[in-house]
């Protein structure tokens, strides 16, 4: 297994946070995340435009992984491509879905079998999980390692957390994830072409990083 840093994120990231709103990055408000989640649900024919393969790779990555009996949250559920991917727009996802968005939650309460509007860079969730999934979650504007603790308080002991990190601009150093110390790394798929986004000069490939994360015993 291998350690990812050697420092706890939450005790040097506010100086992190600093640096970031220097460089004119900063979180989305409510009314940010309610735009973005207009971006993200889109039809299928724009899905496939777009070449979005995230859900779908990360679908089958953690089918192996979602052992038996195992109680699973989703952070971030947005419109609900995960549980879609996994169980179809007819079925239920056997795990509770959690989003910053009250409208991602009432979007996408058919593909879980409860949804909570939650922050979780604010607050652990409300109970605590064998296995935390996080699918496209990860990326500038929306979460960095700001919530690293809450997950750590959202999991049992021996939890893991599954989840994409962006591949580009470095993100895994800059957003904070290098320096964690409550998780090792047990399981990764990395450089997995996810999409094909438009810039203005052109379309820009996405790249992500699947990480399988297992919490360390710290007291």
């Amino acid at each position: 297994m291998t350690k990812l840093g050697e420092l706890h994120v939450p005790e040097l990231f506010n100086t992190y946070n600093v640096e970031l709103l220097e460089q004119g990055y900063i979180p989305l408000s409510e009314d940010g995340i309610e735009e973005e989640l207009k971006m993200y649900s889109v039809t299928d024919e724009q899905l496939i435009h777009q070449e979005y393969a995230l859900p779908s790779i990360m679908s089958t990555w953690i089918q192996d992984k979602l052992t038996i009996g195992s109680s699973v949250a989703e952070i971030g559920i947005g419109s609900g491509l995960l549980a879609i991917e996994e169980y179809g727009r007819a079925g239920t996802a056997p795990w509770d879905g959690y989003d910053i968005s009250a409208n991602a939650c009432t979007l996408s309460e058919s593909y879980y079998q409860s949804t909570t509007q939650h922050d979780i860079n604010e607050a652990p969730l409300p109970k605590k999980y064998d296995i935390i999934l996080a699918c496209n979650v990860f990326s500038d504007g929306l979460l960095d390692a700001t919530c690293i603790e809450n997950i750590k308080n959202s999991l049992k002991e021996g939890g893991r957390l599954i989840a994409s990190f962006p591949r580009g601009s470095n993100y895994w150093v800059r957003s904070g994830w290098y320096y964690d110390t409550y998780f090792d790394l047990v399981g990764s798929m990395n450089m997995v072409e996810t999409g094909k986004y438009y810039i203005p000069n052109g379309r820009r490939l996405g790249q992500h990083d699947l990480k399988l994360l297992e919490l360390i015993n710290i007291n």
